[in-house]
C-alpha cells in the first residue's frame, strides 16, 4: 500500500521510507512472540 502511494505520488520518499521502517519494527515485534511461544512449546512438550 505504501508503495502504491508512492507511485500515485501521494507520499513523499521519506514518508516511504518511514512507513517500512514501522512496518519492520512491527515485523520483528511479533516475530519475537513467535519465537518465544515456539520456544515454550519446545519446553512443554519435552517436560513430557
Amino acid at each position: 500500500m505504501i508503495k502504491a502511494k508512492k507511485k500515485a505520488n501521494e507520499i513523499t520518499e521519506d514518508d516511504v521510507k518511514e512507513g517500512e521502517k514501522d512496518i519492520q519494527k512491527l515485523t520483528d515485534k511479533f516475530i519475537e512472540k513467535i519465537d518465544k511461544i515456539g520456544e515454550e512449546k519446545v519446553k512443554e512438550i519435552m517436560a513430557i
